[in-house]
């Protein structure tokens, strides 16, 4: 029976559609925010081997309103060590781990159109759910194989999370034998000097990423994969898997070409050329996205399949639309997710999608969509 297959190949392809909308359709509507975020400069180095991260964050906002502190959400697994303010001064941050939120009284109010800067310094261990966001569903976790820190896991000072959108410069370090993928321009640098690097320390890499457009570049992917690229159509492509799906690579680099040059003719010209398909462990979310990324987990990568550009084919066989594209017009390319109750349920999450549908538009939001025959995958 094909269904299966063409249930794993049409994840990538209404993550293209994803993809191209996202940039340019308006936020959901939420509750007031009185700040917002302009842009982020971080500077993280990941430890795998101890699941570690430590991490400065630079953050630009404005205040939408008189304000005379500054709310962000965090994981909890993160413990902020010092936060500043733009003239050096020490500011005390007030942790609520019941939302994960942080609290910094500013050294002097901000009035409506100001802008100033914090630097905030932390580090902790992510590698389980404990302290997720949504309780039960893994978004961050750095580990030896693979790393992964979406931005649904709030592994930076997040301000109306899927509203705020923000540009953003950052400088990842890893052991060298690993690569990084980001959203943005991407160059290598020399690692910056560890405060406390120890004398038999493993040889470091570190990425830059640039993304200079507002929206949601927050989603960082690290590991040893297998690389493919392709520029057809004009299409700067690289598809990178794990070393037991490689021989899928070419496969998912043609169909993600085609794809993608498929709804450009439907909404014009993407915001970027560039695309990233790649592979995230079956521990995290089905599927999520990011600027120029599209992330799948592994179980979702099949060989073979029907694919009609486009249409989907159920049982019966008779093709038509894709259901899912029109959900994702009416996604306002927010951070949402959408995550379906299908066979293959995703690892670390408890008890039924459903429950937790609409909890809040400011937060990682489930939403049960039972299908027989389709199945969205989680965006995030």
């Amino acid at each position: 029976m094909s269904f299966q297959p063409r249930r794993q190949r049409r994840a990538l392809t209404d993550f293209l559609v994803l993809l191209l909308l996202s940039f340019s359709l308006p936020a959901w509507a939420a509750e007031k925010s009185r700040l917002r975020v302009d842009d982020y400069q971080i500077d993280a180095e990941l430890t795998p081997h101890i699941h570690k991260i430590s991490a400065r964050a630079k953050v630009k906002i404005t205040a939408l309103e008189d304000i005379s502190a500054a709310t962000f959400e965090l994981n909890n697994g993160l413990r902020v060590t010092k936060v500043t303010d733009d003239s050096g001064q020490t500011l005390s941050p007030e942790r609520m781990t019941q939302d994960f939120t942080m609290r910094v009284q500013l050294s002097k109010p901000l009035s409506k159109g100001s802008s100033t800067s914090l630097t905030f310094e932390y580090d902790g261990t992510l590698d389980t759910a404990d302290d997720s966001p949504v309780q039960g569903l893994k978004l961050a976790s750095i580990n030896d194989d693979t790393s992964y820190l979406l931005y649904a896991g709030r592994w930076f000072p997040v301000n109306a999370y899927g509203i705020n959108r923000f540009t953003a410069t950052m400088n990842i370090t890893v052991p060298a034998h690993m690569l990084v993928i980001g959203s943005g321009k991407e160059s290598e640098g020399n690692p910056a000097p560890s405060k406390k690097a120890a004398a038999n320390a493993l040889p470091t890499k570190t990425f830059n990423f640039t993304w200079d457009k507002p929206s949601f570049p927050g989603t960082i992917i690290a590991g040893t994969f297998q690389e493919f690229k392709s520029d057809e159509a004009g299409v700067d492509l690289h598809v990178f898997f794990k070393p037991n799906h490689q021989n899928l690579g070419t496969l998912y680099a043609e169909t993600a070409i085609k794809e993608f040059t498929y709804y450009v003719t439907l909404y014009g010209v993407a915001p970027s050329s560039s695309l990233k398909v790649v592979e995230i462990p079956d521990d995290t979310v089905p599927s999520a996205w990011a600027p120029e990324i599209a992330a799948i987990a592994g179980r979702s990568i099949g060989a073979t399949g029907h694919l009609r550009t486009g249409t989907s084919t159920p049982t019966g066989g008779r093709s038509r639309p894709i259901r899912s594209t029109r959900a994702f017009r009416s996604s306002s390319g927010s951070a949402r997710v959408e995550r379906t109750e299908s066979s293959s349920t995703t690892p670390g999450a408890r008890g039924s999608t459903s429950a937790r549908v609409r909890a809040t538009r400011t937060r990682l939001a489930p939403t049960a969509a039972s299908s027989t025959t389709t199945s969205s995958p989680v965006l995030i």
